[in-house]
């Protein structure tokens, strides 16, 4: 049945539950809603850009203690990361060192035991964009792939063992990548298959 209708206007609408079930966060332009997810809905808190630019994407860890964000237009390139707790950002990370403008990381995501996150960041210049992996722990890059030549990635996910990390392109091609990867030479896909019905 119909629960509650959350209108927040027409710019965002990025959504989150996070993995302790407790809450349900909304973007709207510069703003976070926090909401009770419950069979009330109940907003609980807002947490607002400090940059003041309109919020891009959104991912709860898994321990649920912390929301990571990207911003549109972004002059830093910075995705933040906020405790829950204190509903302030105690940590940033450089989405990408390339020059040309900003970046804005669209698609982000942990690894399910909170030690890897993942974003996708689009180039400037052309449609293609950039796969980044790093170590939660060091903040230290593991991985990093572009899209040159190819079809951009659309979507990324990790595995429930978050020893690999799984990406869909624009072509409907997956593909499977050992994280972290081995030390030399480029990462390989360990498994690639075309995930689109009309194949079939």
């Amino acid at each position: 049945k119909f629960i509650v209708e959350m209108d927040r206007g027409t710019w965002g609408g990025e959504l989150a539950f996070s993995p302790d079930g407790a809450l349900l966060a909304f973007v709207h332009l510069t703003t976070i809603t926090f909401w009770a997810a419950n069979n009330q809905f109940q907003e609980l808190s807002t947490f607002s850009n400090p940059i003041n630019k309109n919020i891009r994407a959104i991912a709860f860890s898994p321990d649920s203690q912390t929301l990571a964000f990207s911003s549109w237009r972004d002059e830093g390139n910075l995705i933040r990361f906020v405790d829950m707790g204190t509903m302030a950002v105690f940590r940033t990370m450089k989405a990408s060192a390339l020059v040309g403008g900003p970046r804005t990381a669209e698609r982000m995501t942990f690894s399910p035991d909170g030690k890897y996150f993942a974003a996708l960041v689009p180039y400037i210049v052309d449609d293609s964009n950039e796969l980044r992996v790093w170590d939660m722990p060091t903040d230290q890059l593991v991985l990093s792939m572009n899209t040159y030549n190819t079809s951009p990635f659309v979507s990324v996910v990790f595995t429930p063992a978050s020893n690999h990390i799984v990406v869909g392109d624009a072509s409907h091609n997956v593909q499977t990548f050992k994280i972290p990867p081995p030390q030399e030479g480029p990462p390989v896909s360990v498994e690639t298959f075309k995930a689109d019905s009309s194949s079939q």
